[in-house]
């Protein structure tokens, strides 16, 4: 193996394990104004350090966030959950950040019935993050295994079957959704990172030959 092969192979690899320091952390899209069309987070779960996230080195989480769009939305977001998991959701940076509004939060199942809402909550629930009472927090503990949603939209609004009504999200409205579930499942980066140094190592050896 030549040189540039070599380099191509680090370079590669490196990428793909320094990646994985970005786990948890995702942005938002467009298009996701439904319950049918709601992004899915399940891939994006992981565990570190995240100052925004209360226990996040010992509960699952992912982090969205959501810039400026080009119309008013609402947001929506699946995930899977299994029965007695216990899930917390926390807007963070939504009142006096960035695009500031005020949020609401509203969790529903699949079928769209609503199981959990919250306006307002106190700065000091989750972690960081939130500078304003404004900046909604729920917690809920699952009844059954299944697929879940949760909206963010801006007050006055709320959850009704089949989705959320009243006030959109505001095209300047930015925020970051904090989404943490007891036991979901992650990806196993540790697996991966011995696998790519390892190789990295047979590459360096075979080259040296």
């Amino acid at each position: 193996m030549n040189m540039k092969n070599f380099k191509a192979i680090i370079a590669g690899l490196v990428i793909s394990v320094s990646g994985l320091a970005n786990a948890g952390l995702m942005n938002d899209v467009t298009g996701n104004g439904s319950i049918a069309n709601a992004l899915d987070i399940d891939s994006s779960f992981s565990l570190g350090a995240n100052v925004d996230i209360a226990n996040s080195e010992i509960i699952p989480w992912a982090s969205i966030s959501s810039g400026p769009e080009s119309a008013a939305r609402y947001d929506y977001y699946s995930f899977t959950a299994m029965a007695g998991m216990n899930g917390i959701f926390d807007i963070d940076y939504g009142r006096n950040a960035g695009g500031s509004f005020d949020p609401e939060l509203v969790l529903f199942d699949l079928l769209g019935s609503v199981l959990a809402q919250d306006d307002d909550s106190s700065v000091s629930d989750g972690a960081g993050g939130s500078v304003h009472n404004y900046d909604s927090f729920l917690t809920h503990t699952f009844a059954a295994n299944g697929t879940y949603i949760i909206g963010v939209c801006q007050f006055s609004c709320g959850g009704e079957q089949g989705g959320m009504t009243g006030s959109l999200i505001p095209t300047s409205g930015t925020y970051e959704l904090q989404v943490s579930i007891e036991n979901h499942e992650i990806p196993e980066p540790s697996t991966l990172a011995i696998f790519a140094l390892g190789l990295m190592g047979l590459t360096a050896r075979r080259l040296k030959k």
